[in-house]
């Protein structure tokens, strides 16, 4: 019986997962896989068990969770941004090689403090780490095999595999993809749920369909809540659109309504259970309000590295052009008007597919009204559901009786992948040779034990360093929350700190609290930075560290954050300070 069980259930899969759907896996992962190690923490120190990505969060972030679980205490200080279904993925990822380390004598009794119980922490922590990137290497392969399938129900063949091409080069991918952060994870279930949304306006809703939706859905909140944008519009969809071959709408049938209810139970039970609401109940709550906390702090502009657009008309309309360029950057400028293109084609002669342009509306709309912030990464969703669309164009071009529009539309197919290829190239090139590894082995040549570095803004941003040189900032750092003083008595405070520590070597570099403009961290005062350019203070600049881009004359867009191969300066003590 379990036989015959195993090979239905192998049988469903064959049938479900064709030689195509492994071929854009593989081919996604092998796009994606390179620089998979760009970031993974060099930890010969209690502070340096970071990676330089913002959210960065493994390795010591899942394992802390794990451990606050396990030992509760009222101590606890658990990153409160997000649920925790993308920590739980993350820990069972760890999970052979922890074994592995416990069975070798890797791994003795955890702690809290460094080295965390572990003999060889820097093998350790860079290991682990690799391992949650590569977590997120799969799930986003898995992101362009939900594109091709998606955009094969919804129209066929061609148009998924456009699809999948236009998903899979969106340019925060490059770096998404590489990362630990929750946005390729919460891209991927949001995806995946797109196709049983797309099967049920196709094909119709069942039981099934109405299941997987739900489940999906949960998943996509149970990693971040804000998920829930993209599927605002899909019960309206299903509710409201007549099944196919039928004329009454759908919501007039008692099925309909049962379908829905368990879609919805589905959706509660999946988000309970993957957003650790059963397992630490005081964490949930603790996270929901630090959420509802953080977004008042957002209204009031109170988070300082990220600018806010007030309601007012001009706000929206800077808002509204921010999100438009944002949205060229992911996909270029060619991509995103194919995008909009396959809408408006889509809403012509495939009028029940079009209705899968919903989760874009209601995404951007409710980033709009409610969030009134604007990131790269934050139109990851909306940027994917356009890209189906843009693949659904190209289909339709490319088959056009008229040569002229033929013509347009492979151009404009072959500007959008030329660029997006371009700027991913590019973009890898620079993580592979990101500037702290140049000026790590610098500082490994150039140092000497005992000594000491100091810098300012976020320690995970920081090059390698090796276990003989200590490192500490050189003011306070006071988060992204809080306006880092930066009047003349910081300023004093930060020279006499010099003077009586005498750090050897002072760094500097931007980080995600940086000042529009500024190469250095909010928490330094520009007098700081150019007393230290002009040698007047007791340091002077003996170092500048950053990669020239392979490709000089392509305009690669920014990241939300100066992470990849910022520039790095070093000043080095002067034994006799000028007078």
């Amino acid at each position: 019986m379990k036989g015959a069980l195993r090979q239905s259930i192998f049988a469903q899969l064959r049938r479900r997962l064709s030689r195509r759907h492994v071929v854009l896996f593989v081919v996604a992962a092998l796009v994606f896989v390179p620089t998979a190690r760009w970031g993974v923490p060099y930890a010969t120190a209690g502070n340096r068990t970071e990676a330089w990505g913002v959210d960065d969060e493994p390795p010591t972030g899942p394992l802390a969770q794990l451990y606050d679980i396990v030992n509760p205490a009222p101590t606890q200080n658990p990153n409160l941004g997000y649920p925790m279904l993308h920590p739980f993925l993350v820990l069972a990822t760890f999970a052979p090689y922890v074994t592995w380390l416990r069975a070798t004598g890797g791994l003795g009794p955890p702690t809290e403090a460094f080295p965390h119980g572990f003999t060889d922490p820097v093998t350790a922590l860079a290991t682990l780490s690799l391992l949650a990137h590569l977590l997120s290497v799969l799930l986003a392969a898995g992101i362009v095999v939900a594109a091709y399938e998606t955009g094969r129900t919804l129209w066929d063949e061609r148009a998924g595999l456009w699809g999948a091409v236009f998903a899979g080069l969106a340019y925060p991918m490059f770096y998404y993809a590489r990362t630990s952060n929750v946005d390729v994870p919460v891209l991927f279930f949001t995806a995946v749920a797109g196709i049983p949304f797309a099967r049920a306006l196709m094909l119709g809703a069942t039981r099934r369909r109405a299941l997987w939706l739900g489940a999906l859905i949960g998943l996509a909140l149970a990693t971040k809540e804000p998920a829930f944008a993209s599927f605002v519009g899909v019960p309206f969809a299903l509710l409201f659109l007549p099944r196919p071959g039928e004329s009454t709408a759908s919501w007039r049938k008692r099925e309909t309504w049962s379908l829905a209810a368990w879609c919805a139970l589905a959706v509660v039970l999946a988000y309970v259970v993957g957003s650790g609401m059963i397992v630490d109940p005081d964490r949930w709550m603790a996270h929901i309000r630090f959420i509802r906390e953080r977004s008042a702090e957002a209204v009031e502009g109170a988070v300082a590295f990220m600018p806010y657009y007030p309601r007012s008309w001009s706000g929206n309309v800077a808002l509204g052009s921010r999100l438009l360029q944002l949205m060229a950057d992911a996909m270029t400028g060619p991509g995103l008007v194919l995008g909009g293109v396959g809408v408006a084609l889509a809403a012509r002669r495939t009028p029940r597919a079009a209705w899968f342009a919903v989760t874009v509306v209601t995404y951007l709309a409710i980033l709009f009204w409610s969030a009134r912030a604007a990131q790269l990464r934050y139109v990851m969703p909306a940027v994917y559901a356009l890209s189906l669309f843009a693949g659904y164009a190209v289909r339709e071009l490319l088959a056009a009786r008229p040569a002229a529009v033929r013509a347009m539309g492979a151009a404009a197919a072959a500007a959008a992948v030329v660029l997006a290829s371009l700027r991913g190239v590019d973009l890898t090139w620079a993580m592979a040779h990101d500037s702290r590894h140049a000026a790590a082995a610098w500082l490994r040549e150039r140092g000497r034990p005992g000594d000491r570095l100091e810098f300012f803004g976020s320690m995970q941003k920081e090059p390698p360093m090796e276990g003989w040189m200590t490192s500490g900032f050189a003011v306070e750092y006071l988060g992204g929350n809080v306006r880092a003083p930066r009047d003349s008595a910081t300023v004093a405070r930060i020279i006499r700190g010099w003077h009586e520590r005498r750090p050897r070597f002072v760094s500097l570099i931007p980080d995600y609290t940086s000042h529009p403009g500024e190469p250095f961290a909010a928490s330094c005062p520009p007098e700081i930075f150019e007393k230290l350019e002009a040698g007047t203070i007791g340091y002077r600049r003996v170092a500048l560290f950053q990669s020239p881009p392979l490709l000089p004359w392509l305009r690669r867009p920014p990241l939300d954050y100066p992470v990849v191969n910022p520039p790095i300066r070093i000043y080095e003590r002067v034994e006799t300070p000028p007078g």
